[in-house]
């Protein structure tokens, strides 16, 4: 794979390095050189899909986001955030244990227990959006809806729509056929689009071309995050026969959900994180586990999630450079989602440095996304 070790000049897709956001000031601050190495300085970026858990492992994982995301949208499916005061006892939790200033953003479950006045309530302690999980689909899933039952939620899409809350989209069907779980989850989510006009929509990691073809077909009210392993792995790798996961043998640190797809998959995912349409913005979808318990032996299954929040702007700087698009990097990561949510853009910096850098094997007890493997780019 060519693009991983690629060298490039300071120059992008149609010429010099420039963020979009502040095309005269930034463009100093993002291409210069200190000493051999070049200088990528960006406006603080935001994670729009991540799991920070609770308890020992939240104190573990979440400096690892709060370090190098400004904001983190937190996911409510472990633990299980149902209405407003459980968003809010969870923000002050992860607020008391991050080292960095940092805004945790709330979400709630949306399940069949769901009303209108869940809605409202849940706006007023701050929560900003709430989480479709299809039941059986995903980690903490198990108290999620049917298709059944989301077909009944309409008054409180329309809560959601009143009161400006975003719906986001675990957008996988339940059942057999595990590669086709996301296309088959599009009419669902098309139902809800064309019932509820202006409530605004999020397909979380996107994994499939009918995905973002999907997204790119809706109005403006709908939007989709990609994460940064889809950018990377296909089903290859996850089964130890591409770039990534040699030797034949699985590769457990390269399951999660929704899994990897092919190449023309990644491709198109690529095509949509480059694009300045700004529909498509990053998601880490940052799910860790303990080493020692992602791959139950004695029980024999694998726990789904990658553990990328410490490696992912790294990875994601590597992965656009090697397009000649690092002028496209601020806008998929602090741009396009806060306009999105309608959350101003971050005044802070982070500047990232072309030179190699080895990702960890081990963190806190957990297997970082890429272990082991060298990178072009490092968070400074």
């Amino acid at each position: 794979m060519a693009w991983l070790g690629a060298s490039r000049g300071g120059t992008g897709i149609g010429g010099p390095i420039v963020s979009l956001a502040d095309p005269v000031a930034h463009q100093a601050r993002t291409n210069r050189i200190w000493g051999s190495k070049m200088i990528l300085n960006i406006r603080r970026p935001d994670d729009f899909h991540v799991h920070l858990r609770d308890g020992e492992m939240l104190r573990k994982v979440v400096n690892h986001t709060s370090k190098h995301f400004e904001r983190a949208l937190v996911m409510p499916n472990v633990p299980p955030i149902d209405t407003g005061p459980q968003a809010s006892d969870l923000r002050n939790r992860i607020s008391k244990c991050s080292e960095f200033e940092f805004q945790p953003l709330m979400t709630i479950r949306l399940t069949e227990r769901t009303t209108p006045a869940t809605i409202h309530e849940a706006k007023e302690h701050g929560v900003v959006a709430a989480k479709v999980y299809p039941q059986g689909v995903t980690t903490g899933s198990h108290g999620g809806v049917t298709v059944e039952q989301l077909r009944g939620l309409g008054d409180t899409f329309a809560a959601m729509e009143q009161s400006g809350m975003v719906l986001c989209w675990h957008g996988e069907l339940p059942g057999p056929g595990w590669l086709t779980a996301e296309q088959r989850m599009l009419p669902e989510m098309h139902r809800v689009v064309d019932g509820f006009p202006k409530l605004r929509q999020v397909m979380e990691h996107i994994s499939t071309r009918e995905g973002v073809e999907w997204v790119r077909s809706c109005p403006d009210t709908v939007a989709g995050t990609i994460t940064v392993h889809h950018l990377y792995l296909t089903l290859d790798d996850l089964g130890g026969r591409g770039r990534w996961g040699g030797g034949g043998q699985l590769h457990p640190h390269y399951f999660y959900s929704p899994i990897a797809k092919f190449d023309e998959d990644r491709e198109i995912l690529l095509r949509a994180a480059l694009e300045p349409t700004g529909k498509f913005f990053l998601g880490t979808d940052s799910a860790p586990h303990p080493t020692a318990a992602k791959f139950n032996v004695d029980a024999g299954c694998c726990a789904a999630g990658v553990f990328s929040s410490p490696v992912a702007m790294a990875a994601l700087a590597s992965r656009f450079d090697a397009e000649e698009a690092l002028d496209r990097l601020e806008d998929f990561t602090s741009v396009n989602g806060a306009k999105f949510y309608g959350l101003p853009l971050n005044e802070g910096r982070m500047e990232l440095a072309r030179e190699p850098w080895v990702v960890p094997r081990m963190i806190e007890g957990m297997t970082p996304f890429l272990a082991g493997e060298e990178l072009p780019w490092r968070v400074l």
